[in-house]
């Protein structure tokens, strides 16, 4: 409070100061340094210390030292940041890296990275992100500046954990760690235990991550913390009611809620009743989690969080249906079905609307482009033509050689012209392939906002029918068996959506290596036994040991699976599909042939072209979005690869995947190889 009282005291007198002279300037370094540090450690006043930071960016005296001008702007940049305008924030840090080249205090250059590092993190841009921190940790380092050394480790281990990659959140978590017995006590210790804890959780080593839960509990005790504390046990109670441990779990819980009931509303509260409430339910006491939820439902619904109030909802169905009150459990699951798809329905208004803001964006920076070209070609025919004139005046008595180097300038000219029409030509076509693009993401949502939902309400509709029968189990297995089928569907498509996501986003880069195609074939063909298995087709991988290309396993494995997926989709009952490969030179053919259904002329056409989807049903009615094939022709282009196909009517299909063959440096490899597997 008192830190909050100093700085509008100094915001009030500043703002007197400048209104008693017409150029009141600050004028010592100390003094504006001090402005700055304490505009820095509040947020709560953000609206007026960004007011004094534009006027401080004007001042000629701040204007005119580059450390104090670099010290301006990050402040401002962690002032906007924590407004959440971390683009606009970004904008202002690079100017700030260009300052940072010229300073001699290294901290500020190591807070600049460090700060880019957070708004790249905050956008989800986490390789991004770890580019800036391992930067800002090289200048630490070579500076020996341990404790910002230690922060910037802290921030690596916890992007590495929002990347999944627990095992490097660990190492780097562990080192910011060990540098506290240098710099002694920090506040931000308890932070990075408990990071270390939720790492070891997710590598499943309940033991470390018990152990460093408590560790964290032990600095937040000292330094007295009742919120941190509350979310820390709330988090080892859940830990340990996931394990089974339910008296133990309860002891933290209830440890939790007495910490949050004396710190009063605040937004981890209803996330800890909420979690305490899925133990009570778990150990038949269901009545007293209402209680719980009831105030959890409270909470929720005024912070206004869709997310909040469908955990509350569902634990609430969970609840009621556990003490027998089935139609108030099916409300409260309903209000959840209807609250998820608000949810997936704003999630679609957003990606749509960032799709939309990134195209116009790209359409200005191409006009702009454009403009800079022409302006570009009219200062050189100015030039052009002053030259020609100057020669003329003043050089009257050498027309020959004017003529000649007249002619000289217009070649050059034209030629430039020619290039520039050229250049203005392929932004042209760049900005119909943006059109194309954007018609094709339209498309897309369209496509998976359908055919997602579909079996999504599938489901919901086979819950309810399993929730409403009471004796009749003849009908379980078939509800079962349509549940099992519609969760396959939509996890299925899910997955080539990330898949076709993550390659459009350029999130994938083909690693090529030595494949031996008869094991990775049956590593694609394993998952799709039991598919084919229901329609009694059988399955041969026909392809020789010795057979091997030099591509991407992982990419070559997803495109046979997808394609012998589909093969199954268009087999009849009874029918066999048949994998096999041949050497070509230096290429490696691929076939994947069915006797199914085959291509009516139309459809052929339109797969032929490759410019739209094509969605058709399989012989038992099976449903797809048209995503694997487009998936598949993604992946092929990145692997040097192609793939080509031959259908008739009623007579099936034969796909072709064309990949290059081993190398020769690799032969002794795909000798000793083959010999391992006739061997085994």
């Amino acid at each position: 409070m008192r830190a909050k009282l100093a700085l509008v005291f100094l915001i009030l007198l500043w703002t007197i100061g400048c209104s008693t002279t017409e150029h009141d300037e600050f004028s010592s370094d100390d003094e504006i340094v001090t402005v700055l540090d304490s505009l820095e450690t509040l947020s709560t006043y953000s609206d007026s210390a960004l007011t004094l930071i534009e006027q401080l960016e004007t001042d000629p005296y701040v204007g005119s030292n580059e450390e104090l001008h670099l010290r301006t702007l990050l402040v401002k940049a962690y002032i906007i940041s924590s407004k959440n305008n971390f683009n606009d924030a970004l904008k202002i840090l690079d100017h700030a890296l260009d300052l940072s080249e010229d300073v001699e205090d290294i901290s500020l250059v190591i807070r600049t990275y460090t700060l880019i590092g957070t708004a790249e993190s905050r956008l989800s841009n986490f390789e991004k992100a770890l580019e800036s921190y391992f930067k800002g940790l090289e200048t630490a380092e070579s500076s020996d500046h341990i404790p910002l050394q230690k922060a910037i480790l802290h921030n690596i281990g916890m992007t590495y954990f929002k990347l999944g990659d627990y095992d490097n959140a660990l190492k780097f978590g562990k080192k910011s760690i060990a540098l506290v017995s240098l710099t002694g006590e920090d506040l931000e210790i308890g932070t990075t235990l408990n990071s270390i804890g939720n790492s070891y959780k997710k590598l499943n080593e309940r033991d470390s991550a018990i152990y460093y839960y408590k560790l964290a509990l032990e600095e937040f005790e000292k330094q007295g913390s009742q919120y941190a504390l509350a979310s820390i046990e709330s988090n080892i109670g859940l830990y340990l009611a996931e394990n089974k441990e339910s008296e133990e779990a309860e002891t933290y819980f209830l440890s939790a809620l007495e910490r949050m009931r004396s710190i009063g509303p605040n937004p981890n509260f209803q996330t800890v009743l909420t979690a305490y409430s899925g133990l009570l339910i778990n150990t038949g006491r269901a009545q007293q989690a209402l209680e719980l939820l009831l105030e959890a439902e409270e909470m929720a619904v005024s912070s206004g969080s869709k997310a909040a109030q469908l955990n509350v909802y569902l634990k609430m169905a969970e609840a009621y249906k556990a003490i027998g009150q089935i139609n108030t459990a099916y409300e409260y699951l309903d209000e959840a079905y209807d609250l998820n798809d608000s949810i997936y329905d704003d999630y679609l208004a957003t990606a749509a609307k960032e799709s939309e803001a990134k195209f116009e964006a790209e359409k200005k920076e191409q006009a702009l482009v454009l403009k800079q070209v022409k302006l570009s070609q009219q200062k050189r025919y100015i030039w052009a033509g002053s030259i020609i004139l100057f020669f003329m005046v003043m050089l009257a008595g050498m027309l020959t050689y004017i003529i000649s180097r007249q002619r000289k300038l217009n070649a050059i000219v034209n030629k430039q012209r020619s290039e520039l029409e050229k250049k203005a030509k392929k932004l042209e076509q760049k900005n119909e392939e943006l059109n194309n693009l954007n018609t094709m993401k339209n498309k897309l949502f369209s496509v998976i906002s359908h055919d997602i939902r579909t079996p999504i309400h599938s489901i919901r509709s086979t819950i309810e029918l399993l929730k409403i029968q009471e004796k009749d189990e003849t009908l379980e297995p078939e509800l079962i068996e349509e549940l099992e089928h519609s969760v396959t569907v939509s996890t299925d498509m899910i997955q080539k959506l990330l898949q076709w996501s993550k390659v459009q986003l350029k999130g994938f880069s083909a690693k090529p290596q030595l494949v031996n195609l008869f094991e990775m074939t049956n590593e694609a063909l394993d998952p799709l036994e039991n598919h084919a298995d229901r329609k009694s087709i059988i399955l041969n991988n026909w392809i020789d040991s010795d057979v091997f290309c030099y591509t991407d396993r992982d990419v070559i494995r997803v495109i046979i699976y997808n394609l012998t997926q589909n093969a199954i989709k268009f087999s009849h009952e009874g029918d066999t599909i048949e994998v096999s490969a041949k050497k070509e030179g230096n290429r490696v053919i691929i076939s994947i042939e069915d006797n199914g259904v085959g291509m009516d002329p139309s459809t052929y056409k339109k797969l032929k072209s490759g410019g739209e989807f094509v969605t058709n049903y399989g012989t038992k009615n099976e449903k797809g979005a048209g995503l694997g094939l487009m998936l598949c022709r993604e992946f092929i282009h990145m692997v040097s690869g192609s793939i080509d196909f031959e259908s008739e009517q009623g007579k099936g299909t034969t796909f072709f995947i064309n990949v290059p063959a081993y190398k020769s440096s690799s032969l002794t490899e795909a000798e000793e190889a083959t010999k391992e597997i006739s061997a085994e």
